[in-house]
């Protein structure tokens, strides 16, 4: 079975690719959809607020904005939440790429934002990072998450700059200009998967020539 990480930026469209992909059949897994059902376990709710004070985490649920303004100001508390979250998404996304090998999947979609911040690049056969401009990024997340450009540019600040992420890809998919572009590099790409013909070559072109 062939692993494609997939990653970007916050605002770049990751997770829009990442739903393009999905609805033509192939297998994703969404991190951040797992972490999302993570915080509906009591157990690790209640260790997320031992951690953080209390913040943000309760026997009722989570309040992430409220945790996210901590711990993104906060780089130990971020470490602390981390170290609660991932040890426990690793665990899914072991059981869920055993699942999809049972089942004979060609190919598996890891989407990960943090794939490169975490290391996770020996998980995967190739990485497909998602570009968008430094100014899209902001826009788009301040018009879909109503977070103010202060907020927004501590999370851009948390994460490998999109730059960097670009140079070190297998594959580039440009979203800085219309869907229909982002659509037509897309549907090159499922070509080149199991099935379809040969797999990406080395994004050495874009890196070259392309890094903003």
């Amino acid at each position: 079975m062939y692993v494609v990480g997939l990653t970007g930026g916050i605002g770049s469209g990751k997770s829009s690719v990442a739903a393009w992909l999905r609805e033509r059949g192939l297998d994703v897994f969404d991190a951040d959809r797992e972490i999302h059902a993570l915080y509906a376990d009591p157990a690790l709710r209640a260790q997320i607020a031992g951690q953080l004070g209390g913040t943000g985490a309760g026997p009722e649920g989570v309040d992430r904005r409220q945790i996210a303004a901590l711990v993104f100001a906060d780089p130990a508390a971020l470490s602390r939440l981390e170290n609660i979250l991932y040890p426990a998404l690793k665990a899914r996304w072991q059981a869920a790429r055993a699942a999809a090998a049972m089942r004979g999947a060609p190919a598996l979609i890891y989407d990960v934002p943090l794939l490169y911040e975490k290391g996770l690049t020996a998980d995967v056969d190739a990485v497909w990072v998602v570009y968008a401009t430094p100014a899209q990024q902001l826009e788009r997340t301040m018009a879909r998450s109503g977070l103010t450009a202060v907020e927004v540019e501590a999370r851009l600040a948390a994460q490998m700059p999109l730059a960097a992420k670009v140079r070190r890809a297998d594959t580039v998919i440009r979203n800085d200009g219309t869907w229909a572009e982002t659509e037509a590099q897309l549907l090159n790409l499922l070509a080149t998967l199991p099935g379809g013909g040969p797999m990406p070559p080395r994004n050495t072109d874009f890196a070259r020539n392309g890094t903003p």
